[in-house]
């Protein structure tokens, strides 16, 4: 399946990465897994909540989502349990979230997750809804997962990513935000920085597949724009 036209405008994220050979060097970070976390407050995402989503009344399984063509054109709507089950291709994002020191906030998914539980995610983000933009679920996700809002969310560029059990169109946006964070418990299991040699060196795994191939194309674009 080819892949779209990537949207190569230059963002914060690529800014935070390009630092030197193109890979930020951070010195003084936490100790890995060091809580970054909010206490649950009123206004930010629930505790316990119920993942609802636009154009439903029921949790996500149920939620109504983009189905679109090879080319990403949308061709239909249909529930998320049955996009999952037949491996459907659909629209995505993945909002990468760096600190000012340029580390980025890794997510690790719940066991509860339909697709790679357990996984540690480099970016929020999730499946397009039916009648939302890329630009209004980057903004949803970011508050749902992690009670980010009145943030800007940088658009990079879009990607395909597929594999067996998920084929998707994702659009990569970038953010600056150094927390507190709320986390959604149906989603996210605990955040944590690391700085990019971590998540270059593998010292964060096993990661989502289309995370990680978003990750890279960060890097590939931020050492081309400093060399």
């Amino acid at each position: 399946m080819p892949a779209p036209a990537g949207r190569e405008t230059r963002g914060r994220g690529r800014e935070r990465l390009r630092h030197g050979d193109g890979v930020a060097s951070i010195p003084d970070g936490p100790r890995l897994g060091e809580s970054c976390l909010d206490e649950p407050e009123t206004g930010g995402v629930p505790q316990g909540r119920r993942d609802v989503r636009p154009g439903t009344s029921g949790p996500a399984g149920e939620e109504i989502v983009v189905v679109v063509d090879d080319h990403n054109r949308p061709v239909a709507e249909l529930p998320r349990r049955r996009v999952r089950d037949e491996n459907l291709p659909h629209r995505a994002t993945c909002v990468f979230v760096f600190d000012r020191r340029g580390r980025v906030l890794v997510q690790r998914r719940t066991a509860g997750k339909d697709l790679y539980p357990g996984f540690y995610d480099l970016a929020a983000g999730g499946v397009v809804a039916a009648g939302e933009s890329y630009e209004q679920c980057a903004e949803r996700e970011a508050a749902e997962e992690l009670g980010i809002r009145d943030t800007a969310l940088v658009p990079e560029f879009d990607f395909y990513y597929g594999d067996e059990r998920n084929r998707c169109f994702s659009r990569v946006f970038t953010c600056i935000h150094d927390g507190p964070f709320t986390l959604q418990p149906e989603e996210v299991e605990s955040v944590a920085f690391h700085t990019v040699e971590e998540i270059a060196g593998g010292v964060v795994a096993p990661v989502t597949p289309d995370t990680r191939l978003a990750f890279d194309r960060l890097l590939e674009s931020a050492a081309a724009a400093g060399g």
